[in-house]
């Protein structure tokens, strides 16, 4: 009778487990990764070679097919590391369950919704519409500091995605954003995108717009920098050629406009990026380039920008492991106000070298 009993009270701990259908997944990614940062006062120069963990996560997923046909899925996914987050070998990032994504959609003939925190859909426009300008390593990539400048991943989106009518896909976002009692903010955004994918090519373009968020330096949603008024609008378009199998060639612009309740100029700044990502066999190597022009309207507009260039690549050792790693350039403008390029150390007039090798595996 009581080994009747223990298998009962066992089964009712286990069934549940049984029925969740749920996926354990992640990435374990460490490298071995040299900086050097040079400022023109010298005060600011740094040379460092530390172990760093190259966005490495752990999480889990779901789905359920409801009776009336529709799908829900589900998603939690927490940061890990294997090495250090910042250029000096330490960790500075947030900490805490669903760190990275915590959402839920369902999803039928009418396309997909998804509510929660996930990256919003202008950082989605790089695997939409120009995926030749991809990063294959992510400590050393520099592809993404002149365009796609004002992704965000935030807390409160709410995401529609329409089905694929023929290779047109439309995404529409609202960001609920949050409240500053202290400040008199309600902070909050909208964003569309657009765009066509077919064999030989993809294009497509997409619209972002924060209302009071403060306008003085390169922030989104998940900056603390409020302001009554302040708005940022900002666009963004691409295109990828695939011309022979396995190649990319992408092509991208941003634009943004801060305004300022204050009645100071609206500052204006472009952005421009070019790529190849090529995978041949178990190799895949990516080359890319980008340019931050100076802005229009500030105080200084004079060599407000910043350039850069980027080598990654990937060797598959198996289905899951593989050598990854980078080199890249950057170089910010005498005048580049911080966060412009969304470069963690866009110190003005800074040149900085990166140069890492390590290793993937995903489970």
């Amino acid at each position: 009778m009581n080994k009747i009993m223990a298998g009962m009270i066992a089964s009712l701990f286990v069934a549940p487990v049984v029925m969740a259908d749920v996926t354990i997944y992640g990435s374990a990614r460490s490298v071995v990764q040299y900086d050097n940062i040079a400022t023109p006062t010298g005060q600011g120069d740094f040379s460092h070679i530390r172990l760093a963990d190259d966005n490495s996560r752990l999480g889990f997923k779901g789905t359920d097919k409801l009776d009336n046909g529709l799908n829900v899925s589900w998603m939690v996914e927490n940061r890990i590391r294997f090495g250090s987050s910042s250029i000096d070998g330490t960790n500075n990032s947030s900490v805490g369950w669903g760190n990275r994504y915590d959402w839920i959609a369902v999803k039928g003939d009418f396309g997909q919704f998804r509510a929660g925190r996930f990256d919003d859909i202008i950082d989605d426009t790089c695997g939409d519409f120009y995926l030749g300008v991809a990063n294959i390593e992510e400590t050393s990539g520099t592809q993404f500091l002149e365009i796609r400048r004002y992704n965000a991943r935030a807390n409160n989106l709410l995401t529609y995605t329409s089905p694929s009518l023929n290779g047109f896909v439309v995404k529409a976002q609202y960001d609920f954003g949050s409240k500053d009692l202290t400040a008199g903010t309600n902070t909050s955004a909208y964003s569309t995108t657009a765009f066509y994918n077919s064999k030989l090519f993809d294009i497509g373009a997409g619209y972002k717009h924060v209302n009071d968020v403060f306008a003085g330096t390169g922030v989104n949603l998940t900056s603390t920098s409020t302001h009554h008024g302040d708005a940022l609008n900002y666009y963004i378009a691409g295109a990828n050629l695939k011309p022979i199998s396995g190649l990319n060639l992408g092509l991208a612009w941003d634009h943004s406009e801060k305004s300022y309740a204050s009645g100071a100029n609206t500052i204006k700044q472009d952005g421009f990026a070019l790529g190849a990502l090529y995978t041949i066999g178990k190799l895949q190597v990516g080359l890319a380039a980008g340019l931050l022009k100076d802005t229009k309207g500030a105080a200084i507009d004079t060599d407000t920008g910043s350039k850069s260039i980027n080598l990654g690549y990937q060797y598959m050792l198996s289905k899951q492991t593989s050598i990854i790693g980078g080199v890249s350039y950057v170089k910010n403008g005498a005048n580049l106000v911080a966060g412009s390029n969304t470069v963690s150390n866009s110190v003005a007039g800074a040149k900085i070298t990166s140069i890492s090798t390590g290793i993937r595996t995903d489970f």
